[in-house]
């Protein structure tokens, strides 16, 4: 009988985490570090994906680099961000993420160095939008308000990549386009939380996700 996918490891070569974090959420993760403080290259998945998507880079990168790979929360293995509350921003995701990240890789203990540990954010889609928050966050012009949460968790933005998107405003934009709108209808459904949620699980998470694959 195959495992519940809630508990199955996609990466057998890695250490499988589940986290509580601050927000609320239980962040599945996949790890590993190669020490010495080097970076750590997080893998982030996106709608309506899972980290399964990064199976085939897994084994070329893992030698070279530091891994962090979490699930997002919400999407069927890490659980919401703060049940009731609707905060899914990207902003709010990608806090959880590093607050994971924070603890599986002990930065912010006494233990750690005092150096910052070296981030490099990667995602795709949803993911890569993440990346992109996080990466204006942490640059010197954000409010020393937002900065002190990366001072907080001793991480140190070094990089970022994004996979597979436009600008945000840009892809807003083409839903003038009714062809565009039909084929990313789920932009607007989903930026209606209290809508949205409660009719994705009248529908069913799995047939949701499924019939989204199919189209």
């Amino acid at each position: 009988m195959a495992e519940p996918l809630e508990t199955r490891n996609f990466f057998p070569a890695l250490q499988r985490n589940v986290t509580p974090t601050a927000s609320g959420s239980e962040v599945v993760s996949y790890t590993s570090d190669l020490g010495n403080g080097g970076p750590i290259l997080t893998l982030i998945h996106g709608y309506p994906q899972s980290a399964f998507i990064w199976r085939h880079l897994v084994p070329l990168l893992q030698p070279k680099v530091s891994l962090f790979i979490p699930q997002l929360p919400g999407y069927g293995i890490s659980t919401p961000i703060s049940a009731g509350t609707g905060d899914h921003t990207k902003r709010a995701v990608g806090r959880a993420l590093l607050d994971a990240l924070s603890q599986v890789f002990g930065t912010n203990t006494s233990s750690s160095s005092s150096s910052p540990r070296p981030i490099i954010l990667a995602g795709h889609d949803r993911g890569a939008r993440i990346c992109h928050r996080l990466a204006v966050d942490a640059s010197p012009s954000s409010h020393p308000e937002i900065q002190t949460f990366f001072s907080a968790l001793n991480l140190s933005v070094q990089g970022v990549i994004m996979l597979d998107i436009l600008p945000t405003k840009s892809q807003w934009d083409l839903f003038s386009s009714p062809s565009v709108s039909q084929g990313y209808f789920h932009w607007p459904l989903l930026a209606n939380v209290e809508l949205a949620v409660p009719m994705i699980q009248a529908f069913g998470v799995a047939n949701w996700h499924g019939k989204n694959h199919e189209r």
